[in-house]
Order: C-alpha cells, then sequence, then structure tokens
C-alpha cells in the first residue's frame, strides 16, 4: 500500500521524493504524472510491464503496457487513502497543543489510516510520528522555526526606512524612492503600493502594502523534505542529536535481532530501512507565497528536546538531555546511583526515577 500526498502546487519528480498531486485533478491525469515519475526513475509501476523498457519490443506493444500501467494507476488513486495527516500550524494551535500536551509533541496527528498502517504510525519519545512500513521510516513533524519572525523584523525595518525617507510630507515619490540609497529596491512595487494613483505613495500606503505581505508570509506552508538515507548511525540516534549516547547504543545491541530482517547473523547496507523526514511549517519560502513549497535536502541535523519525563531532579541532572542520568550526571553518592538504577545498566531511566520517587514518598 502506498500513501497519497495531496497538495495544491504541482511539484518537479526531480525536486522531491515526494510527488505533490493537485486535489480534484481526474485521476488519469494524476496518473499520468504519476507514470512520467516513474519513468524518470526508469522503474515500471508493475513488474509485468518491465519489459516496456526494452526498445527491442514493438511499440505498439510498449504502448499497451503503458496504457495499462496508467489504467493500474489510476484505479489505485480512486481508493481511500491509506494515511491522513492532521498538522497544526500557527502560534495559537501550538500553544494549545503544548498546554494539552503530556509528553513531546510533533504537532502531527493521525487523522485516519488504513487497516495495514493503524499500528505503524506512532509518536516516539522524541516528539516525532514515525510511520514505519517494511524498508522505509519516514517521520513527521511540524517545524517551528523563525522564518516567519526574521520575515516580519525585515518588514518593520524597511517601515522605519520608509518613515524617515518620507519626513514631514508623509509620502516619498518615485524619483525620490530612485535615488533613496535604503529602500530604492521598492521602485517595483511603487505602483503596486500606490493605491490611489496620485504618484505618492505615502506612509499609511506603504503600511497597508506592508501588512499584505506579512498576510502572505503566513499563508504559505513549506514541506521540507530530508533524505538520511539507509545510515546505521541515523537509526541508532534515535533523538538526531548527532551523538551516540549509551543508552542508545544499549537499545540497538537489544533490538539486533529487529535490523537483521534476513536472519543472517550480520547487518547489511540493504537490511537498514530508509529513513525520511518531512516537516510541515509556516511561513515565507524564498518570496513565494500561496499553495504548497516542497524543499528537499540531504542529512540535516536535529536538537535533542528538553526531557519532559521523570521527575524534576532527573531532568535537571540529565544536562546532555539523552534520556537518561549516568553516573557522571548523578549527583548523589554511587551508592544511591546503583539503588536507583535497578536493571543495573549504569543509566538512571526516566522509568527508574520515577519508581524511586514512588517508592521513596510511601
Amino acid at each position: 500500500d502506498g500513501v497519497n500526498v495531496m497538495t495544491t502546487r504541482q511539484v518537479s519528480a526531480s525536486q522531491s521524493p515526494l510527488l505533490g498531486l493537485t486535489e480534484g485533478e481526474p485521476a488519469n491525469m494524476q496518473a499520468t504524472k504519476i507514470l512520467q515519475y516513474f519513468d524518470a526513475q526508469k522503474q515500471p509501476v508493475h513488474m509485468l510491464a518491465a519489459a516496456r523498457a526494452n526498445d527491442k519490443m514493438p511499440k505498439f506493444v510498449r504502448d499497451s503496457m503503458r496504457d495499462v500501467e496508467k489504467a493500474l494507476l489510476a484505479a489505485w488513486l480512486t481508493r481511500p487513502p491509506d494515511l491522513e495527516l492532521t498538522v497544526q500550524l500557527g502560534t495559537i494551535t501550538e500553544g494549545v497543543d503544548r498546554a494539552f500536551s503530556r509528553g513531546p509533541s510533533s504537532g502531527v496527528r493521525v487523522r485516519a489510516a488504513g487497516a495495514t498502517l493503524e499500528s505503524a504510525a506512532k509518536v516516539g519519545n522524541d516528539g516525532l510520528l514515525r510511520l514505519s512500513v517494511p524498508g522505509d521510516i519516514v517521520e513527521f513533524n511540524r517545524s517551528v522555526g523563525n522564518n516567519a519572525a526574521n520575515f516580519t523584523a525585515n518588514l518593520q525595518y524597511y517601515m522605519q526606512q520608509f518613515k524617515t525617507e518620507a519626513g514631514d510630507k508623509k509620502y516619498v515619490d518615485k524619483q525620490q524612492l530612485q535615488t533613496s540609497q535604503q529602500i530604492q529596491f521598492f521602485v517595483g512595487i511603487f505602483d503596486i503600493a500606490d493605491r490611489n494613483g496620485d504618484g505618492k505613495l505615502y506612509v499609511e500606503e506603504f503600511q497597508k502594502f506592508v501588512d499584505l505581505l506579512q498576510a502572505g508570509s503566513s499563508g504559505q506552508v513549506t514541506v521540507t523534505v530530508v533524505d538520511r538515507g539507509r545510515g546505521l548511525f541515523d537509526l541508532i540516534d534515535t533523538n538526531h542529536d548527532f551523538r551516540l549516547s549509551r543508552r542508545e547504543l544499549i537499545d540497538a545491541a537489544k533490538n539486533f535481532a529487529t535490523l537483521d530482517v534476513t536472519g543472517s547473523g550480520t547487518i547489511k547496507k540493504t537490511d537498514l530501512p530508509r529513513q525520511t523526514r518531512v516537516s510541515v511549517g509556516q511561513g515565507p519560502s524564498n518570496g513565494q507565497y500561496g499553495g504548497v513549497a516542497f524543499t528537499t535536502a540531504m542529512g540535516g541535523m536535529g536538537v535533542p528536546p528538553a526531557p519532559t519525563r521523570g521527575p524534576a531532579w532527573f531532568r535537571k541532572m540529565d544536562r546532555n538531555r539523552d534520556g537518561d542520568v549516568s553516573l557522571r550526571e548523578f549527583l548523589g553518592t554511587p551508592e544511591e546511583f546503583k539503588l536507583i538504577d535497578t536493571d543495573g545498566d549504569g543509566l538512571i531511566s526516566p522509568q527508574e526515577a520515577e519508581a524511586f520517587d514512588k517508592a521513596r514518598k510511601k
């Protein structure tokens, strides 16, 4: 089963591993776009149509196979999506999400899932919603960056420069704008911002134009796809802080059998799932407004979130934010550490800290 990704903007297959399909577009047109994507990758949609890549096959046979693949895709697109997600954007929804969340929150919720994916999408301890299917792990989260804030700050700066240029007369004409070193690049938008067309751009008119730009920036949705490849390091580095903690190494050893999918006793690169992160955020992207913009990247960095589980003393001692307290971080005696570390793995987990506090209160 696949995942249908519906957007309001067409995206070139060479720009993103996700293919954007226009909502409401006929299924046969969407099927054509998907087929073009597979053609660019030199992959058949159906294994029986692999012979279509053979130039020695008669053209009418290859064309017939293509029509069959297109019909299969069109039929597949008429099915309900295997997975639907809701991403909360905006400052209000972010505040509500934090207020009612009892743990890390990705800002992404499963709206509906088919039977095959019902238990495959889960929110991890780091707050990311992960879809784990054979051969692939797709992570979803809401990106809360400073794009919108920086954009607003820049606009306010130029607004102040414009007021200074306008002076007591409260307006700037095009000739004056052309000679200004600070804001002369606004000449191109002069006629648009000059709403009454009198050849004078008043401070009030420019303020309305700035407000319009700010409104446009909040209407932009950016989807960033990061291809993390099939790296073992990234798979073990579950909090994506580019460090392997002792807990992560212990868990990797415990889960060796799950990584050895062939049961050969060794882990091959082909055994590792491809990891992809999809981040959805609000704000301007390269000066474009409206619709959905896709950007892609390789690798990517992550910052471990502040610990949210465990007693207050546990969270304060966890200075490296790896979700555990080591003997080096522990501020008590070695004897106390051993008492709390009930499994003797050299780390105090949130569960062990909570159990210790509960027993102490009793």
